[in-house]
Parts: structure tokens; sequence; C-alpha cells
């Protein structure tokens, strides 16, 4: 997992071709902002990034359809829902497909709010309350996993049977949280 500078399509396909299995994205600003984010992280149909040979289908052997169907499938996406825009917006956020993670920041949220240190303050938690109905009311698609981070609390909901992810990622992803 890595965070990212910014929103920027070439810097999270920089990222990706190294290697990541995740992306965390900051300052995300509403619906677009967070579909940009998805897109840059995502093999076509799904996105658009482009595929480089060294490390692509060539290097694992798979068919380049093999291999961007299982990529698309395999990279997770965090979200940091950090403004008052995005706040307003998250019952859509959540609805977009490829979005994994939405990790609320109370720093910059607070901030951003008018509440700079303050995260405990009544707007700031009133912004915090609505993740719950976003998350519920029309949900992301069936098998999409979403977390939901931020101010301490943490709360997981999961469709269907399984995680969109692959076996092989989900216990990178334990592995990896277990050690940090």
């Amino acid at each position: 997992m890595v965070r990212v500078q910014w929103n920027d399509p070439a810097i999270i396909k920089r990222v990706l071709d190294m290697g990541a299995y995740g992306i965390m994205v900051p300052w995300i600003g509403g619906r677009a902002e967070a579909e940009a984010a998805v897109r840059a992280a995502k093999y076509p149909p799904d996105g658009i990034r482009g595929s480089p040979a060294a490390t692509g289908p060539g290097a694992t052997g798979d068919t380049p359809p093999e291999y961007w169907k299982r990529a698309n499938e395999e990279v997770l996406v965090v979200l940091q829902v950090e403004t008052r825009a995005a706040v307003e917006e998250i019952d859509q956020i959540v609805k977009i497909p490829g979005v994994d993670v939405i990790f609320i920041g109370p720093g910059d949220l607070s901030t951003a709010l008018g509440h700079m240190g303050n995260p405990g303050h009544p707007d700031v938690q009133a912004a915090f309350a609505r993740r719950g109905g976003g998350h519920t009311r029309g949900g992301p698609r069936p098998r999409q996993h979403h977390a939901w981070l931020g101010a301490g609390a943490l709360s997981s909901t999961e469709r269907g049977t399984s995680s969109s992810r692959s076996p092989r990622t989900r216990r990178w992803w334990f592995r990896e949280a277990r050690t940090s």
C-alpha cells in the first residue's frame, strides 16, 4: 500500500507499475475526483491505466486480458475524504465501483469544516455520522468491500459471500496490517 502524493494518473500508474498492490489517494474533493482515482488505478475497460511490458503480462506469463482482469480485481483503492464537498457527496462516492476503502481524515476534515484541531466538534462529528447513511443506501456493487476509517473508528461491511480481493491479496493485506 502506497499513499500517493496527489490524485494524478501519472503518479498512480508509476506506483502501481513498481509493484504496489494498493494506493491511498489524499484530499478527495468529491465524486469526480474519486472516479478519476479509480480510473487511474484500473486497466481498460474499467480505467485508463496503461500496461508496461516489464511489469505487465509479459512479466507474469498471463495473457494481457487475464493479467488486466486480475490486476483490476486485486488493486486496492483507498480514498481519503477530507473536504466538505466530499462529505456532501459521500452517498455517491461509496457507490463508485472500484472504491475499496474510504478514509475520513479527522484532522484535515475538521480544518476544512472550520474547526482546526477539533475533530470532536459537533459539525465534524455530524460529517462522520453521514458516512453510515451513505454506505448503507444503495451501497457498493455486490462482492465489493468497503472499510471506513477515521476518528479512531473502524467498521466494515461486506456484501455477498466474499470480498472482491483475491485470496493472495487478502493474505498480503493481513500480513502487512499485522506487521505495521
